[in-house]
Order: structure tokens, then C-alpha cells, then sequence
């Protein structure tokens, strides 16, 4: 049975679906392994500037909005070298600037942003997983051996074009720019193994004992399908138990803080530094109005118990 029937298609091959309070954005275009070109390019770019999509992560208790792909083994593609292959230079500018206005927005949106990896990501497809708050091998299978970034830009003699390369050495100090340069240079990939390593998977398939069930989650491994007919998309029920647990433990901060934490950078001092920032941080809220009307519901609910 399908679920989540609150979707919109953007362009062929690109829906939203929201389920409860998670927004997913749906790549279906089995035919170009996902691949980016103009169109959809344009319509990545005009929802993440859109009021209306802005209204619907703030007004609807989101929690959550996650990049997931409906095509087996892929995540995504970067340039549809087809259409690039045809595209006069202003046309493929266009594209990248979109682009690159897609994946600057990500990590800034009002909620946490997620890949799901099912999948390989290509291109500039790697660069899109990267640009987001995390990354999830949503997969069935603890080895994940079908995970992969691959940063082949080099084969079609460009770099990474996407903000890819900043964004690596960002996420991953062990890499830094000179590092990333080469990888890219070299057309090299970064299997699952690699990824967990590096710190650049957050949340991993549980593993299962002798029996093939998870300990203490029965039915983790089980499969969930959502979206509508055409952009039907299937999750191991562990990676939608733990995505919607972050949403809902999102959603439940108070409004308040959760806007302050999402802009904590503010708070850092160029004199005291993070730790002074997050002391400031604190004393916004500290015996607030929240922090105390959660502290008397807390002693109330203790009180009931022991009568």
C-alpha cells in the first residue's frame, strides 16, 4: 500500500511528498540515472527560493526534508551530459548557477536536510549528497556495498562545479583542499567503507544477528513504500524510524530555541569563541518562559507518580 499522498510534481522526473512530518524530494527518472538537467535545474533552484515551500516546511510541523531517489542503485547523476553535449555555453551556465543555489540552500533551510543513499551518487549527484545537513546509507544491508560517492567530473574535464570540493574538506578535515583536489583530479570514488570512516555517514544500517533480524527492533529490515503511482519510492523501515524520530524530536524544541539554534554561529565571539557563544546561547534561554513551564510539567508528572 502506498503512503504519503501529499505529493506535487515539479518537472518530470521530480516530486515533493510529505509524509507526515517529513518532506521528501523524490528523484524518479529512471532513464537518465537521475541525471540534472536544465528543466529540473531550474526547478530545484525556484523551490528552495520559493515563499510557498518556505510555508510549508514552517507551517506544517516539518521536521525533516530528505533527498531520496525512486531508481534503484543510483542516488543521482550530475549534468545530463546528453543535454549538456547540445546546450549552448549561456544555457549550461544557467544550469550550473542553479545548482549551485540548490546546494548553498540546503544546509540553511529551517529544518535538517538529509540525503538517502540507496544508492551511488555521480558527478555532481555526490556533490548534491554532500551539500546536505546529513547522510543516511538507507539501505538493507549493513555492508551498504552499493554506497558510493564517485567525483568523476574530471572524465568530462571539468572539477567539481556544485560547491563539491569546499564542501568535502568542510565535512571531512582529514581531507584537506589539496587532498580533495587530487581525489577529484583523479577521478576517484568513496566506496561505504570509506564514507563511515571519514565521518561522512551519519546513520547506518543496523546488523542483524544469525536469525536476520535486528535485536530489540523487530522488523527493522522490513520495507515501507511511499509516494504516489509515479514517484513511489521504498525505504528499510529502520531508516524511516530513525528520519521520522528526528523529525519529531526536531519539531517537539520549542519554536524559540530551535531558531537559535539554527543560528548559533551568531552567538560565537571573536573574543570568547564557540564556548562563549554557546554561554551566551544559554542565558537566552536559561528559567525562560519554555525552560520553565517544561521544568513545572516535568515535577508535575513526578508528583503524580507517587501519590
Amino acid at each position: 500500500m502506498l503512503k504519503g499522498s501529499h505529493a506535487q510534481l515539479l518537472c518530470e522526473g521530480l516530486s515533493l511528498v510529505r509524509v507526515s512530518q517529513v518532506v521528501f524530494l523524490v528523484f524518479h527518472a529512471p532513464t537518465s540515472r537521475n541525471a540534472i538537467g536544465s528543466e529540473k535545474a531550474a526547478a530545484l533552484a525556484d523551490l528552495v527560493r520559493s515563499d510557498a515551500f518556505a510555508a510549508l516546511l514552517a507551517e506544517n510541523n516539518v521536521g525533516a526534508f530528505a533527498l531520496v531517489s525512486s531508481v534503484p542503485n543510483v542516488f543521482l547523476s550530475g549534468g545530463d551530459i546528453r543535454e549538456l553535449a547540445q546546450e549552448r555555453e549561456p544555457h549550461a551556465q544557467t544550469l550550473t548557477a542553479n545548482m549551485r543555489a540548490f546546494c548553498a540552500a540546503l544546509p540553511h533551510l529551517s529544518v535538517p536536510t538529509f540525503s538517502l543513499l540507496a544508492g551511488n551518487a555521480y558527478g555532481g549527484g555526490a556533490e548534491v549528497a554532500l551539500a546536505t545537513d546529513f547522510r543516511m546509507a538507507a539501505t538493507f544491508h549493513h555492508t551498504t556495498s552499493n554506497v558510493a560517492l564517485h567525483f568523476w567530473q574530471a572524465k568530462w574535464a571539468v572539477p567539481g562545479g556544485w560547491h563539491g570540493m569546499a564542501r568535502l574538506s568542510t565535512l571531512c578535515p582529514a581531507l584537506d583542499a589539496r587532498r580533495v583536489s587530487l581525489l577529484f583530479a583523479a577521478a576517484r570514488s568513496i566506496g561505504f567503507s570509506d564514507l563511515v570512516r571519514l565521518g561522512l555517514c551519519d546513520f547506518l544500517p543496523p546488523t542483524p544477528n544469525a536469525d536476520g533480524e535486528v535485536p530489540h527492533s523487530p522488523g527493522a529490515l522490513d520495507s515501507v513504500t511511499f509516494g504516489t503511482e509515479t514517484s513511489a519510492f521504498t525505504l528499510p523501515a529502520w531508516a524511516w524510524g530513525s528520519l521520522h524520530a528526528f523529525a519529531e524530536g526536531f519539531v517537539a524544541c520549542p519554536a524559540k530555541l530551535r531558531a537559535d539554534f539554527l543560528r548559533r554561529e551568531e552567538f560565537v565571539s571573536e573574543v570568547d569563541g564557540e564556548a562563549g557563544g554557546d554561554a551566551a546561547f544559554f542565558e537566552r534561554h536559561w528559567m525562560q518562559d519554555d525552560h520553565r513551564a517544561r521544568l513545572a510539567a516535568f515535577a508535575a508528572r513526578k508528583s503524580g507518580e507517587f501519590k
